[in-house]
């Protein structure tokens, strides 16, 4: 029997000033290590007074089904209400290919919080981080904290709905299945039909290309 990871809450957004009516935000990215599709990052906000009733847990800890309907709940009561603002910004495969990855990891979290309304403190999950914005870094914080597991789960489903429309103009690469990492199945079909220029990330392919030279 499979153990669910525990719930995500508000301690961090608490410990920045939450309970004082300080807007807290969070980001995450998706995608970072996959060989082909876009590197997504999602900003997210919530106003202070809020109580979210949904159990929410890093995205990597919930089904696509999960995601899809936990999405579906906070847009139709927070996001349309006005108690929550998602924000996304996105790297291409040629921009990842030419970028050093912990930089454009930052451009795209700067990016993303660019494009929210207002907030007084962040928290990024991770290590990387500069001076910018007032806030904190906290490795795994999409597993422990509410706001950055709300934007983990917007990026992601975010990325995977694009992976499927990719999936429809190029099937035979199974994009809908490993939606654009590493597999067993991804590596047969590049080795089949060849990488797909501006889709796939040609020098993450690079020990693929050593083992079958």
């Amino acid at each position: 029997m499979t153990m669910k990871a525990k719930a995500a809450d508000w301690s961090i957004e608490d410990y920045l000033g939450r309970q004082r009516g300080l807007f807290i935000a969070g980001v995450d990215e998706v995608g970072r290590g996959a060989w082909a599709g876009n590197m997504v990052v999602a900003a997210a906000v919530y106003a202070p007074s809020v109580s979210v009733p949904c159990t929410l847990r890093d995205s990597k800890a919930l089904t696509a089904e999960e995601r899809e309907r936990l999405v579906k709940i906070l847009t139709e009561e927070y996001i349309n209400k006005d108690h929550l603002h998602i924000a996304y910004a996105e790297a291409e495969p040629t921009l990842i290919e030419g970028s050093n990855l912990n930089q454009l990891n930052m451009q795209l979290f700067k990016e993303a919080l660019g494009k929210l309304p207002h907030f007084d403190q962040v928290i990024i999950d991770g290590t990387i981080a500069d001076n910018t914005f007032p806030g904190i870094c906290a490795p795994k914080a999409d597993a422990t904290s509410i706001t950055v597991a709300t934007a983990s789960i917007f990026a992601k489903v975010y990325r995977d709905r694009q992976m499927h429309e990719l999936h429809k103009q190029f099937p035979q690469y199974g994009f809908a299945v490993h939606l654009g990492y590493g597999t067993k199945v991804h590596v047969a079909a590049i080795l089949k039909h060849g990488p797909i220029k501006g889709i796939h990330r040609h020098n993450f392919l690079q020990n693929l290309r050593n083992q079958t030279a």
